[in-house]
């Protein structure tokens, strides 16, 4: 006899097992963008997330970059001309984002992208978006997007 195991409850005689459904939380989705030549890609972020009335973050992507605008450590924007080989882009959008704050304190910005890239060199950079990014060939964006009920 093993000490170890244990017995299954006890059931009255008149009971009778009924599995309970589990609820399944459909609110998050997972799919691919593809981004047309010229386009901005922040715009077509924002725009699926405006759209549908969800958040959303970058899984991967992919393609080539025509012009993107970073920060600088002076906060100040420093547009780029490509073309760039898009190595990652990453970050998140939360959409209608609502917090209670202290009095005095800083909302939480909802927008927060970084880009790496390299030169036809093979030089690579990066850094904090600040500005449209311009897509050139093939840019495909695999995206998730959830409501906030997730958060």
């Amino acid at each position: 006899m093993n000490p170890f195991a244990s017995n299954p409850p006890a059931r009255p005689p008149s009971s009778t097992y009924r599995p309970v459904a589990q609820l399944v939380d459909s609110s998050m989705k997972v799919f691919v963008v593809s981004v047309p030549p010229n386009r901005d890609i922040m715009e077509s972020i924002l725009e699926i997330a405006h759209r549908d009335h969800v958040s959303i973050a970058i899984l991967s992507a992919s393609g080539t970059i025509r012009n993107v605008t970073l920060r600088n450590s002076t906060h100040s924007s420093i547009p780029t001309r490509g073309p760039f080989t898009l190595l990652s882009l990453s970050g998140s959008y939360i959409y209608n984002i609502l917090h209670t704050l202290h009095p005095g304190a800083t909302p939480p910005f909802p927008l927060s992208f970084a880009i790496n890239l390299s030169t036809p060199h093979g030089q690579i950079f990066g850094g904090v978006i600040s500005g449209s990014v311009i897509a050139g060939e093939n840019v495909t964006l695999t995206v998730s997007t959830f409501n906030n009920r997730c958060l």
